[in-house]
């Protein structure tokens, strides 16, 4: 099951109008996703799935949404159950701006990063693609500090996962070594305390 919590996955299927949103907001999403919000209450009951992936999305959320989102994906999860992802790894970003000797090392640094802002939107579909869209990273993470936020909220056996490393081979249909690359990875457990 593939779930997205952006708006534009409404607004993509409704009935006669979809198709205007398509044209204009990106991304484009497949018919066969489905609408649910990690920081709300995902469409899964409680203890329910086996195993949770998640591919750049993590970074998109404030710190408050991000720890809201990982009791989410706690609650879903059933005892034992695994959660994968992977995202921007902030250490390997700074390094490379710090090994970076460019006058313009800075700028590298905010647009590899989408923590800048260059050109602010103009006009109503400028707008509308930016009020829809969620392509800016609002918080990075760097192992540490993702390993630390994960055992508050209870999950255990947290290990740092590079590409196709896990011991749950279900993992492998939906990994993109693209996705992998240079990014920071993490495998968790549920356990049985309630986060």
């Amino acid at each position: 099951m593939n779930i997205d919590g952006s708006p534009t996955v409404i607004l993509q299927k409704l009935y006669g109008i979809g198709c205007f949103f398509r044209a204009v907001v990106e991304p484009r999403f497949p018919s066969s996703v489905v609408y649910g919000d990690v920081t709300g209450s995902l469409p899964l009951a409680t203890g329910s799935v086996d195993i949770l992936y998640s591919s750049h999305m993590l970074e998109h959320l404030s710190l408050d949404d991000f720890r809201v989102a990982l009791c989410e994906i706690y609650r879903v999860l059933k005892p034992g159950g695994v959660s994968r992802a992977v995202l921007p790894d902030l250490e390997a970003s700074i390094a490379t701006y710090l090994a970076n000797a460019d006058t313009d090392a800075d700028t590298q640094f905010l647009r590899e990063t989408i923590l800048g802002t260059e050109r602010r939107p103009k006009g109503f579909f400028g707008n509308l693609r930016s009020m829809l869209g969620n392509s800016n990273h609002l918080w990075m993470w760097d192992y540490k500090g993702i390993a630390r936020e994960l055992s508050s909220a209870g999950f255990v056996q947290v290990a740092r996962a590079v590409y196709h490393d896990s011991t749950v081979p279900d993992f492998y249909e939906v990994e993109h070594i693209d996705r992998w690359q240079g990014c920071l990875g993490f495998e968790s457990k549920k356990t049985f305390i309630k986060c």
